[in-house]
């Protein structure tokens, strides 16, 4: 009995965190750059390749006032995109490419993630944007 509560405990627990994941869907996906002169910015564009349970490319480096393209495609079973520090939060249908696009607004480190539970490897499923 003890464990069928737990199980119930824990689906309710992923089930919460994705929806709150999803309001997150509102957003923007486009960010105006703050005081950043039009001549030093550059378009970079990357594509994104997801499967379980990885990112390729891992890493993404931009310089700030970068507008960035990405072309994210899973090539194995539902996952997500989720950059949430720029707003931004894909369902990623296998097969299919989603386009996002942003303008980088504020240097750091950031860390994207898988936002659809994808397995065993999910918590894991991690990449960073790096804004210089």
């Amino acid at each position: 009995m003890k464990r069928i509560i737990l199980v119930i405990i824990a689906f309710a627990i992923v089930i919460g965190g994705y929806f709150l994941l999803k309001r997150n869907d509102q957003a923007p996906v486009s960010v105006p750059a703050q005081s950043q002169p039009q001549t030093q910015s550059q378009t970079k564009e990357f594509t994104i390749i997801v499967k379980k349970w990885e990112f390729s490319p891992e890493e993404i480096i931009v310089n700030k006032g970068d507008t960035v393209k990405l072309h994210i495609e899973s090539i194995d079973v539902m996952h997500g995109f989720g950059l949430l520090a720029f707003g931004i939060n894909e369902d990623l249908e296998p097969g299919k490419i989603i386009d996002v696009e942003f303008i980088v607004d504020k240097t750091g480190t950031f860390t994207f993630t898988c936002t659809v539970f994808c397995g065993s490897g999910h918590r894991d499923m991690k990449g960073q944007l790096i804004v210089e």
